[in-house]
């Protein structure tokens, strides 16, 4: 729980910056606590922010993070982060991008880390 406190804030801290017409961003987080016959709890918390630099230029940072647990055995768990840089190079025909993105979901296959 501590953990999605963190992240929430520091997703949140990005919307200090929408004043600014080159920032957009887009952020969204969730908790859902049931208790009765089973215990569930599921949360999640996604970002997706874009500065851009000049009009040819766009710098992106993006990330996720799902974690589910039933009756306290844990059934999902998962986390995204990245970078990613575009430039255009001529209008609606040449653009290029460099992107770094690290994960880990060991429910699908990537056990500690994939870069």
């Amino acid at each position: 729980m501590k953990l999605i406190l963190i992240i929430t804030t520091l997703m949140m801290s990005f919307a200090v910056y929408a004043e600014d017409k080159s920032f957009s961003g887009s952020t969204e987080a969730s908790a859902v606590v049931i208790n009765g016959n089973s215990n569930n709890e599921t949360y999640t918390a996604k970002t997706e922010n874009t500065y851009a630099v000049s009009e040819y230029d766009l710098a992106k940072i993006f990330g996720k993070y799902v974690k589910s647990a039933s009756s306290g055995v844990e059934s999902a768990k998962a986390w995204e982060a990245g970078l990613r840089y575009e430039k255009i190079f001529t209008q609606d025909q040449f653009s290029g991008f460099l992107q770094q993105k690290a994960e880990h979901d060991p429910f699908n296959g990537v056990f500690i880390q994939r870069d």
